[in-house]
């Protein structure tokens, strides 16, 4: 199960990659969060900031005018490549994904004007999703390696709690309106 779940999103998360797919990196993200808040597994921790990662290198321009881009890009392409031709050994599945993210923060690492890198900000994103699926801020923060305090920020600063609410159809809304409203 564990190695046909990460063979999976491995596959998604190439197929997005080389089309430049932000928001499918980032349902990944969240079905590789919903999988570690359920069971933790670094593995797919990894896979979860290594989306959040590249959906960030894919719709910043900053990181599309750093010299060399295609041999970064071409490396994580590569990184994928083998992740699937090693998808039942786990040794290398670790050292595949640290090396993507390495890759990934070489360029990111280029760009000071930010507090933090991408890591650092997957780590906060992770850490608030998994506090709104219910997990206190202590295991949010455990789990994620984020600061609570970080976490608390940025959840003040977002609306991720409405996003996650299912949207409501205007026929609905009408009634409401109509049974508020008289």
């Amino acid at each position: 199960m564990y190695e046909k779940f990460i063979l999976e999103k491995v596959k998604e998360i190439k197929k997005a990659f080389k089309g430049r797919k932000i928001k499918k990196l980032k349902r990944i993200q969240y079905t590789c969060i919903e999988h570690i808040a359920i069971e933790f597994d670094h593995n797919v921790f990894n896979i979860a900031i290594i989306c959040y990662m590249l959906s960030k290198l894919i719709s910043k321009p900053r990181y599309w005018q750093t010299k060399g881009i295609n041999g970064y890009l071409q490396k994580i392409e590569n990184s994928f490549d083998r992740l699937i031709k090693f998808s039942d050994n786990e040794q290398k599945i670790s050292k595949t994904l640290q090396d993507i993210m390495d890759t990934v923060n070489t360029l990111d690492i280029r760009d000071k004007k930010y507090v933090h890198n991408l890591i650092e900000g997957a780590k906060i994103k992770i850490g608030s999703s998994l506090y709104s699926k219910g997990m206190t801020l202590g295991v949010a923060s455990d789990l994620s390696g984020a600061e609570r305090i970080e976490i608390m920020e940025y959840i003040g600063k977002t609306t991720t709690y409405e996003r996650l609410k299912e949207p409501i159809d205007i026929k609905e809304r009408m009634k409401k309106v109509r049974i508020i409203f008289g």
